[in-house]
Parts: C-alpha cells; structure tokens; sequence
C-alpha cells in the first residue's frame, strides 16, 4: 500500500511540535506549545510556567530542546536511548515503534506524513512518551 505523503502544512507542524512539548513534559521540562510555529521553532525549558521559544534566525539545538519530530539527529538517540525499536512494514505502508513488546507499539502510516522519516519520527516520539508515561505512573 503506497500512498502519496502529506505536505508539512502549518496544522502538521503544531501537531509535531505539540508532541515534541508533551515528550519534554514527560522527561521533566516545562514548556507549552508555541503561538508561532515553524520548521525551526526552537522549544526552550524553563523553570516558570509557560514556555520560550527562539524565532527562526536561531539556530536548532542551542540550548533548546531536540527536535525529536523533526530530525533523525534527535529521534535516532531518542530510540537509542530508551531502547525503542522501529519496525517498518513496507507493503502496508507503516512503521511501528515501542520498547518492551508489540501490545504496546506506536503505528503510523506513511501516508499520514510527509514523509517515511517523518512517520518514523512520529512513532518513535509516540513510543517514548507511552514508555515514559509509564514509568512515571509506577
């Protein structure tokens, strides 16, 4: 099943950027999600209430938060590190990710993003913060 990908429209990247929020809120940080939103919106920690961000002139990964849902240079050591295995299924057109059994797998479609990678991304990101989630509720 070889769908065509969606574009990176405006409500795909709030989408991602409102995951990569809910990861770092899972991991510790405070932050909320953006009023602007771009391809290089930086998510900063804070320590008050709310949240920071840098305009797009800055550049990724100083001092921000990674851009887990947009680059393999974050979700690749995001995976590594919490043991997050990543299994495409190329006929159906889906990638799968989670740590410790299939039950509890994240699945996106290719055709849901706008590319393979980004689906990858969106699974990878989806399976940390179910595992995350976890290990806070115990």
């Amino acid at each position: 099943m070889n769908a065509i990908p969606q574009p990176w429209t405006d409500s795909y990247l709030r989408a991602a950027i409102r995951q990569e929020v809910d990861l770092a809120r899972a991991m510790g940080h405070v932050v909320a999600v953006p009023n602007l939103v771009t391809a290089v919106t930086t998510l900063r920690p804070t320590t008050k209430r709310g949240y920071k961000f840098m305009p797009p002139s800055y550049r990724p990964g100083d001092d921000g938060l990674p851009f887990w849902r947009r680059s393999w240079n974050a979700a690749g050591p995001l995976s590594t590190d919490l043991g997050i295995s990543v299994i495409h299924d190329p006929h159906e057109g889906t990638v799968s990710a989670g740590a410790g059994g299939g039950r509890r797998n994240i699945t996106e479609s290719y055709a849901d993003h706008p590319s393979p990678d980004a689906a990858t991304w969106a699974a990878i990101v989806g399976a940390a913060i179910r595992l995350l989630e976890a290990q806070n509720s115990m």
